[in-house]
């Protein structure tokens, strides 16, 4: 078959994370392969069809191992059937048309007879060769049914059947959820699903996705799992999972089948002798030293009671006297009400504790508990929240993300308490990552009460309607990392009947590669160019700074990267060549590096915010590294930088120049968004060299008794004042 164009658009897949279709976790990109890729070209030894051109991204959920491509989440049954499923499949899977439904039917007499005792259906069945080959070995009351059949093939005869078989189905579905749904709608109540797909192994993600011979686009195989996926599936739908082999599985709800009975054992809720053995044996060892006065001794073995064990209560009640005795009252403190919350088995109030140190800054201890709350509710939601609030703070963003997807997937509508100085209310759209603009301190509950919507997930837990609002802000700032959430928030805004601040459409044009040519041809503007890259394109890392014509030194960052993470400056072709096979899997941006060094010796860098798209100073960084930020500047060392910065937010224009103060007016009107800002510097010709602009640019208020910083609290509270102006002007 021809590969037409169409096919490309129709498999772009234009972000580096995606939720996982098993848990919903955060998937992370971890392979690509082309299109025409063919389970029998390993049978064959050489590719079956030429190089399609068209890469099929496969992403990895970091909490079940589950790995999909959401390339055909889009498709039809018609697009299915004229790419995959036409006359040319054969090539692909030879067997399908007689050895593998033989060789299936041979499986399930010999190994499995007794599931003849019980109606059988064919789910998948494809042209009904294995329901003919059953009854010709004396299976007789076999049904068949196939949704992408033909007719005939889409009607089972029975209300229910005992036994659902579904051999190569699991692989080719693109929403396991769905086929679950499916396959229960015809399944008895003691009944159970036997079902083949090959799994995903530890070594196979360690010689990576794309070199597995299974992982075959054009096979249709689209969802692979891990045996920790399908657990994770089963337990969703209210199954048990069972393995005969790394290929054949059975799903049931109650009882084992009598059928398998003599192939799988009932799991053991716990192993009792392992963990809980060991972690009492500890207590016992803990409680021992603490009696002796050996504290330090005594708190490591409570530690590694509570790491084999996080919810035996006695490790943390012994724990706390050891801290009290230790001369540590606070701690003991919070260990003791951790031991309370865990005798009484209550998930609120660890999560209650871990909300708490949390406001008090203590990010690994609030994390500390909040896991502990979510191993007795892996559902709380506040839990989910906290702990991705935590593991930001602790750099560990991938964490971060994923409790913030479970959070959203579990509750996607978080509403204000109604308070009597409120103004208005505001619907805010929001992704289920942490992607969005920072309105804690833009809108606070004093004067707004704010509607926060996930919109990914469409509307899920408690709250099933929208209470009324009066404006719509669209908070999903990040133009990488949120761009199926923009595309939704742009879908639903069609038909919005209140007024919309920073519109999806306008969002999307500032990510780093878009942003260039947004801002091209303003007067006394400079702004590197900016291509994408990706190491597993095939192009080196050097022929592409090459080929865009970048030159030297030249910056690397990974797409949807912030704050520096995984910024490289790269100075010769040799260095890139030997990084590019070191950088990360997934996109990348390339830029060339302009040095903006000042003349003495010092790189700055400022921010302004646009609120209704006028200029307003924020802040001011001096530092010794080109790689600045404004927490590494050490604004406190000298007292000269924050003088500057205090003249800077005083009269912007005057620090920076009338043309910079003019190009910055023109940059806001360019951008045209109710709320973003930009980083840039100054090049000594006078001209603004912008960095970043976009919309998820943080703006706070610094502590008021802090003697160095607090100054600048009346120059952010005019940003703040500006925004509240602007919302009310936009009220209908």
């Amino acid at each position: 078959m021809t590969i037409g164009a169409g096919l490309l658009e129709k498999t772009r897949v234009s972000s580096s994370h995606a939720i996982c279709k098993c848990c919903g976790g955060a998937g992370r990109l971890c392979g690509a392969v082309d299109f025409s890729r063919s389970c029998e070209d390993r049978t064959q030894g050489t590719p079956v069809e030429p190089h399609a051109g068209v890469p099929i991204s496969y992403f990895c959920c970091d909490e079940c191992g589950f790995v999909f491509t959401p390339a055909m989440d889009g498709w039809t049954r018609q697009d299915f059937s004229a790419y995959i499923y036409n006359d040319d499949y054969v090539r692909h899977d030879p067997d399908y048309l007689g050895k593998r439904p033989a060789m299936s039917a041979e499986l399930i007499s010999g190994s499995f007879p007794e599931m003849a005792w019980g109606n059988v259906l064919d789910f998948g069945s494809g042209l009904g060769l294995l329901e003919k080959e059953l009854k010709s070995r004396g299976v007789a009351n076999v049904d068949s049914y196939d949704p992408y059949g033909e007719a005939g093939m889409r009607r089972a005869l029975a209300e229910s059947y005992r036994t659902v078989v579904c051999f190569e189905v699991f692989e080719h579905h693109p929403q396991p959820h769905e086929l679950m749904a499916q396959l229960k709608k015809f399944l008895a109540d003691d009944g159970a699903v036997l079902f083949s797909t090959l799994l995903v192994t530890d070594e196979v993600m360690a010689e990576g996705i794309e070199n597995w011979w299974y992982c075959a686009p054009r096979n249709g195989h689209i969802s692979l799992f891990t045996s920790r996926a399908l657990v994770a599936l089963a337990r969703q739908h209210g199954f048990k999972v069972g393995a005969f082999s790394d290929n054949l599985h059975v799903f049931y709800k109650n009882a084992v089948p009598e059928w398998a009975v003599k192939f799988v054992e009932e799991p053991p809720a716990r192993d009792a002798s392992s963990s809980l053995g060991a972690a009492a044996s500890l207590v016992v060892q803990g409680r021992r030293l603490l009696e002796a006065g050996q504290l330090d001794q005594a708190m490591d073995a409570l530690e590694q009671a509570s790491t084999v064990d996080p919810l035996v209560p006695e490790a943390y009640r012994l724990y706390a006297q050891a801290l009290q005795a230790a001369g540590l009252p606070m701690n003991a403190e919070v260990a003791r009400l951790g031991y309370e919350a865990l005798l009484r088995s209550s998930a609120t109030d660890l999560c209650g504790l871990a909300q708490a140190l949390l406001q008090r800054g203590e990010w690994s201890m609030a994390g500390y508990w909040y896991k502990r709350a979510l191993l007795l509710d892996p559902d709380l939601v506040q839990a989910h929240l906290g702990m991705g609030k935590a593991m930001l703070e602790l750099d560990r963003g991938e964490e971060a993300e994923r409790h913030a997807h479970r959070a959203h997937q579990l509750q996607s509508v978080y509403v204000d308490a109604d308070r009597p100085t409120q103004r208005r209310s505001v619907l805010g759209l929001c992704s289920s990552g942490l992607n969005d603009v920072p309105v804690k301190f833009l809108m606070p509950d004093e004067h707004n009460r704010q509607i926060r919507w996930a919109i990914e997930y469409g509307i899920t837990g408690p709250i099933q309607e929208l209470p009324p609002y009066d404006l719509i802000f669209n908070a999903i700032g990040d133009a990488d990392k949120a761009q199926w959430g923009l595309k939704v928030a742009q879908a639903l805004l069609a038909t919005a009947d209140k007024p919309v601040l920073n519109p999806p459409d306008r969002v999307m044009c500032t990510s780093r590669d878009q942003i260039v040519n947004l801002l091209s041809g303003i007067e006394g503007v400079a702004m590197p160019p900016t291509v994408r890259w990706d190491g597993r394109s095939g192009v080196s890392l050097a022929a592409a700074i090459e080929t865009a014509g970048l030159a030297y030194p030249a910056t690397l960052r990974p797409v949807g990267g912030h704050g520096g993470k995984g910024l490289t400056r790269l100075e010769t072709p040799q260095q890139a060549e030997v990084h590019g096979k070191q950088a990360e899997p997934g996109e990348h941006y390339l830029s060339r590096f302009c040095d903006y060094c000042s003349s003495d010796g010092f790189y700055r860098k400022y921010r302004v915010v646009f609120i209704d798209r006028k200029p307003m100073p924020y802040h001011l960084a001096i530092g010794e590294q080109w790689m600045l930020h404004y927490v590494t500047a050490n604004m406190r060392s000298d007292a000269w930088k924050t003088d500057e910065e205090r003249r800077f937010l005083e009269a912007p224009q005057q620090a920076l120049g009338a043309g910079a103060w003019a190009a910055l007016r023109d940059i806001g009107e360019r951008l045209d968004l109710d709320y973003c800002g930009v980083d840039f510097s100054l090049l000594p010709d006078g001209r603004v060299l912008v960095f970043e602009a976009n919309a998820t640019m943080l703006v706070h208020l610094e502590n008021p008794a802090d003697p160095v910083l607090g100054f600048k609290n009346p120059y952010v509270q005019r940003i703040f004042d500006a925004f509240e102006d602007m919302l009310a002007r936009r009220m209908p």
